[in-house]
């Protein structure tokens, strides 16, 4: 069971960073103030027909545990990190 919640969670996160721009454009357009409410609606309407898997926040941040033969426990976690902004961690420049 848990490697099909592991599958799906991968897909989401496919789904995400493939509508990634489209959501965060569609987003921005519909909360600028100084356009006109038409834009800002038909922008609104756009974002509501995005897949709704395409979102950061429907994707879980899982840990999977694995027994290695010295009976301990290693932690293996996905290779790029979210924040809750949905911002990977690892496209940041400092």
């Amino acid at each position: 069971m848990s490697d099909k919640r592991n599958i799906q969670d991968q897909q989401r996160r496919l789904l995400a960073e493939k509508y990634e721009l489209r959501r965060k454009l569609y987003k921005a357009f519909s909360k600028d103030t100084d356009l006109p409410n038409d834009v800002r609606e038909k922008h609104r309407c756009k974002l509501a027909d995005l897949p709704r898997n395409s979102s950061f926040t429907r994707a879980v941040n899982r840990v999977n545990l694995r027994n290695s033969r010295s009976n301990k426990c290693q932690l293996v976690a996905d290779s790029v990190e979210y924040s809750r902004t949905g911002i990977r961690l690892d496209m940041l420049i400092l």
